[in-house]
């Protein structure tokens, strides 16, 4: 439900206006991945066919980042299959990070 990633979002589209003078579009785009990366406990997706496919919310934005690339039109926003994959392991360094805040008995202390 888009309510409960609101902050993400927001963030996403605060990063994309404030930055958008000062970065190229692929690097806006990066940052937006990695965001969306930090969104928590994401449901994995089984595939019901022949074999049970796990695809894990990293592997779902790598998918959804791709065919977004494949659509997209504007060459300042094309990025290569490599520079997707490594936006997105970038961005699940941020996000397992990110995760690991919950885990500790500071959790309050690392949040505003």
């Amino acid at each position: 439900p888009p309510q409960v990633v609101t902050n993400e979002f927001l963030s996403a589209i605060c990063a994309a206006q404030l930055l958008h003078s000062l970065l190229h579009p692929t690097h806006i785009l990066q940052i937006a991945i990695a965001i969306e990366a930090t969104i928590p406990f994401r449901p994995i997706l089984e595939e019901e066919d022949s074999q049970t496919i796990t695809r894990g919310p990293l592997d779902q934005l790598y998918d959804r980042v791709l065919t977004i690339l494949l659509e997209n039109e504007n060459p300042s926003y094309k990025l290569t299959t490599l520079q997707c994959r490594v936006a997105v392991q970038r961005a699940s360094k941020l996000a397992f990070w990110d995760l690991a805040n919950f885990a500790t008995p500071l959790f309050l202390d690392y949040s505003y």
